[in-house]
C-alpha cells in the first residue's frame, strides 16, 4: 500500500474521529456551533480525500467484490430516499438519512484505504484514542462535551451530536488500539480507561459491545486463552458484586439501568416499534415503505433495512455481512488470525449482533466493518499474487 494512499485515508479518518471529539471541545468552552453536530459536516468534507486514496493507490488499491455490493445498497439506498422524498411527512426521516448515506460513504472510504498492513493504522489508532481521551478528561465532564453545543443539545436533537455518536466513534478507536497494540499490557491499559469513559458516556449498545469485542479480539489474538476465560470469570464475578455499590454512586446512570436490569421500558418500547416495523413489511414485503414511521420511531434492528429498502435492500446487506464473516472463519481456520482478521472478523461479528438486537440498519460501524474487511482482503490478495523477491 502506497504511502500516499494511507495517508490520505488517514487525514480523513482523523477529520472524523478525534476531529469529532475536538469540535465538542472547543463548542463547549464557546465556540459557535458552526458545523451543527459535525458527522456529516466532516463526512461531506473528508469524501474527496476518500477518493484521492483510492486514485493514489492505483493498481494496488484492486477492486472487491465487496466494493461492489457496497455501491450496489447504496445505489437501492439513493432510490429509495427519492421515492421517499416525494412523499408527505418524510422530510426529517429523508434528511436524516442522506445525512447516513454520506457518513456511510466517508466510513467505508478511508476504512478501506487505511494501512492495515504496515505499522501506520497502529499509530493512527493509538494517537487518536490519546487525544479523544484528553479531550473528555480536559471537559471533566462527558455530559458536558457531548451536550455542549449552547448548553441545550439533547438526545433528542437531530443538529447536534448525542452520546450515541460519542459512543460508537470512541468504541471503534478503542477496539482499533486493542486489536493492533502487541504488548498486553498497553492493551489492557487502553480497555480499562475505555470501560470508564463509555460507563460515563452512558451508551449502553457501545458498553456492551465494547467488553464482547475485546474479549473476541483477546481470545483471537492471545497465547493464553486460558488467561483469558479466567479473566472474564472474574469481571462477571465483579459485575454482580459491584452493582450495589455503582448503583448507589451513579443512580441516573444508563449502563447501571442495564446492569440492575432497570431499561424495561426502553425494552418495551424497542418492541413496539419492531412489531410495528414488522405489519409494515407484511403490507409491503417486497419493496418496502421507506419512512413509514415517525423521526426516531424505526426499528431498532436489521427490519430496518426491510421497512426503508425492501427485500432487495436488507437481504443485500445480510449477504454484505455474513458472507465475509464467513470468508474470514475459513482463512483464521486455515493461517490462523492475524491482527487484521482479527480486527475486520469482530467489527463485522459486532455490526450483525447489534443490527440484530439494537440498532437500525444505517448504523455507522455497519460501512467502517466492511470497509475493513475490504481491505484487508485485497491485501492478502496483494500478497498471494506478489511475485517472490
Amino acid at each position: 500500500m502506497g504511502l500516499r494512499r494511507s495517508s490520505f485515508a488517514h487525514a480523513a479518518l482523523a477529520a472524523l474521529f478525534p476531529g469529532f471529539f475536538l469540535y465538542h471541545l472547543l463548542v463547549a468552552n464557546g465556540l459557535p456551533p458552526v458545523l451543527g453536530g459535525y458527522s456529516v459536516a466532516a463526512a461531506a468534507a473528508v469524501l474527496p480525500l476518500c477518493l484521492l486514496a483510492y486514485v493514489a493507490g492505483g493498481r494496488s488499491a484492486g477492486w472487491h467484490w465487496l466494493d461492489a455490493v457496497f455501491i450496489g445498497f447504496v445505489v437501492v439506498w439513493a432510490i429509495a430516499i427519492g421515492f421517499g422524498a416525494g412523499k408527505p411527512d418524510t422530510g426529517p426521516v429523508v434528511v436524516s438519512h442522506v445525512g447516513a448515506m454520506i457518513q456511510w460513504l466517508a466510513l467505508y472510504g478511508t476504512a478501506r484505504s487505511a494501512d492495515l498492513t504496515g505499522g501506520g493504522l497502529r499509530t493512527w489508532a493509538v494517537t487518536s484514542w490519546v487525544v479523544m481521551t484528553l479531550a473528555v478528561a480536559a471537559t471533566l465532564s462527558v455530559e458536558t462535551l457531548i451536550q455542549g453545543v449552547l448548553g441545550v443539545a439533547s438526545a433528542d436533537d437531530e443538529a447536534v451530536a448525542t452520546y450515541q455518536d460519542f459512543g460508537l466513534l470512541y468504541l471503534i478507536i478503542a477496539l482499533l488500539c486493542v486489536s493492533q497494540l502487541a504488548s498486553p499490557i498497553s492493551a489492557a491499559f487502553v480497555l480499562v480507561v475505555s470501560v470508564v469513559v463509555l460507563f460515563l458516556n452512558g451508551a449502553r449498545s457501545e458498553f456492551v459491545a465494547l467488553l464482547v469485542g475485546a474479549w473476541c479480539l483477546m481470545l483471537l489474538l492471545s497465547r493464553r486463552r486460558a488467561w483469558v476465560l479466567g479473566l472474564s470469570a472474574l469481571a462477571v464475578a465483579g459485575r454482580w458484586a459491584m452493582s450495589v455499590p455503582l448503583g448507589d454512586l451513579f443512580p441516573d446512570n444508563r449502563i447501571v439501568d442495564l446492569i440492575e436490569t432497570r431499561a424495561e421500558g426502553s425494552a418495551r418500547e424497542r418492541e413496539d416499534m419492531a412489531q410495528a416495523a414488522w405489519r409494515s413489511v407484511m403490507e409491503r414485503p417486497l419493496t418496502g415503505r421507506f419512512g413509514d414511521y415517525a423521526p426516531g420511531e424505526y426499528a431498532h434492528n436489521l427490519l430496518s433495512a426491510w421497512v426503508d429498502l425492501g427485500v432487495v435492500g436488507i437481504a443485500a446487506l445480510s449477504l454484505a455481512l455474513v458472507l465475509p464473516l464467513l470468508a474470514l472463519g475459513a482463512r483464521m481456520s486455515r493461517h490462523g488470525p492475524d491482527r487484521a482478521a482479527a480486527a475486520a472478523a469482530v467489527f463485522l461479528l459486532l455490526a450483525i449482533l447489534l443490527l440484530l438486537l439494537a440498532k437500525t440498519f444505517t448504523y455507522n460501524l455497519v460501512p467502517f466493518a466492511l470497509g475493513l474487511y475490504a481491505n484487508a482482503a485485497e491485501a492478502w490478495r496483494r500478497n498471494r499474487t506478489a511475485p517472490a523477491p
